[in-house]
Order: C-alpha cells, then sequence, then structure tokens
C-alpha cells in the first residue's frame, strides 16, 4: 500500500538497468557536432595521411546539398595524396542481429571512399562510393553470429583513396528491427535538385 510521505529509516530498494535500445547507433561522435569533443574527433582515431579533420558547413538547407560539403552542420574532411582513414572502436554489438552500417560520403577530384567493419567473427561489411561529386549513402547490412562467435574489439573505419578531398557525415551502426526498418535506416532520403514548383 503506498503512501505520501517518507521514511528515511525504511528507504527503498531500487535497481538500476541500462535501458534495452537495440536501435540506437552504436558509434559516437557519428554526425561530429557534440559539443563534449570542442570541434575535435573525440572517439575517432586517424591513420594513413592523417589529414582528417572536422570542418562546419550550413546550419540548415541554405545551400543545396550537391554544393556543401557538409551534410548539415559540422562533417570530416580528408584530403591526403595517400591512402587516409578515421577508425572508431565500438562496443554493444549483440549476436544474432542484423545491422545497417551507415555514412554519407562525397568525394572530389578522383577520391574514392570505402565504408567497413573490422573485428566481427564472420562478417566482413563494406560499401564503396563511386568517384561521383554528390552526396552518397553507403550502406552494408550484416547479421552477428551467435554468442561467442563475436570477435575482440569492432572499428568501424571510413577510409579515402586516390587523389582529391573526400567527405564523410553521419556515420551509424545501427540494429535493425523487423517491421521497424525504415527504407534509409537511420537517415532522411536525398531532396531534389530543384525545388518543385508552387502550386497556385
Amino acid at each position: 500500500t503506498w503512501t505520501a510521505g517518507h521514511d528515511f529509516a525504511n528507504p527503498p530498494t531500487a535497481t538500476y538497468q541500462l535501458a534495452d535500445t537495440p536501435l540506437r547507433n552504436l558509434v559516437a561522435h557519428g554526425s561530429f557536432g557534440w559539443n563534449r569533443y570542442r570541434g575535435k574527433l573525440g572517439p575517432w582515431q586517424t591513420a594513413g595521411a592523417k589529414t582528417a579533420k572536422i570542418i562546419h558547413g550550413p546550419g540548415g538547407i541554405v545551400k543545396s546539398y550537391t554544393t556543401r560539403d557538409t551534410v548539415i552542420g559540422a562533417g570530416v574532411q580528408m584530403s591526403g595524396a595517400t591512402e587516409d582513414r578515421i577508425e572508431q572502436a565500438v562496443l554493444g554489438i549483440r549476436p544474432n542481429q542484423q545491422y545497417d552500417l551507415c555514412a554519407w560520403v562525397k568525394c572530389k577530384d578522383g577520391a574514392k571512399m570505402a565504408l567497413d567493419l573490422r573485428g566481427v567473427h564472420g562478417v566482413k561489411p563494406h560499401a564503396e562510393s563511386s568517384a561521383s561529386g554528390e552526396w552518397q549513402l553507403l550502406t552494408a547490412r550484416f547479421t552477428t553470429g551467435a554468442l561467442g562467435d563475436l570477435g575482440g574489439v569492432a572499428v568501424v573505419a571510413v577510409t579515402k583513396t586516390g587523389p582529391g578531398i573526400g567527405f564523410v557525415d553521419d556515420i551509424a551502426l545501427v540494429g535493425v528491427v523487423k517491421g521497424m526498418a525504415p527504407k534509409l535506416p537511420g537517415f532522411a532520403p536525398l531532396p531534389p535538385k530543384k525545388a518543385p514548383k508552387p502550386v497556385l
């Protein structure tokens, strides 16, 4: 029976546990705009040419997605003459779970971008861009094995190859739940290049 008031001599015993959120993004700082990192790469490590840096673009849609170098707000630019990469160790990958590994990428002057997940036993999720100068959504869907089949440390990596400059934004590793998977997991579809004519 519940009654108003309090009993300091007999406080309640509470049990705390993290909520089960299979659709949450396992990648930290994937949109590169977390204030806690103050414009730095934070949990992302650089490799190869190590030119990766955070850049800031328009905060809204004041420019076409074909011309701006971030999707919205902050993103990462890589410009090394040799292979250039950012990578992050991720935790919480579940057994027997379907996932989408996604990122928006854009290439200039002959660069190409690739998205990978390493360290999960039995799967090698991988997606590659074309050399297009427009934003492309890379997506690799995969399913993990049974409990005990997961590898050690899982690492999400985005790699630029070739000459030129590569841009990446909105990186995600999200679980897919049957009946709840959107057409483009975790992201909005690309807007049209031209705004529709108003109906008068």
